[in-house]
């Protein structure tokens, strides 16, 4: 997999990922909602693409804002 998500990308997605696992962990393990297991999910998979650098919609689209120096 090639990049295809630039630094700036990347940070904002990292941030919201784990703002959103720190919000949904509790939520999911205290009242164990729907709600809170989505802001988990959503969370996590936000922070993998960050971490991977690679995001399956900017994939499917053809969109890249990782520019070449970045890779």
């Amino acid at each position: 997999m090639k990049p295809n998500i630039g630094v700036t990308d990347q940070l904002i997605r990292m941030g919201l990922g784990l703002t959103l696992v720190a919000i949904g962990a509790p939520v999911a393990m205290n009242i164990n909602t729907l709600a809170g297991i989505l802001l988990l999910s959503v969370g996590a998979f936000s922070a993998y693409e960050a971490a991977a650098r690679w995001c399956v919609v900017y994939e499917l689209l053809g969109k890249n804002t990782c520019q070449a120096s970045e890779r």
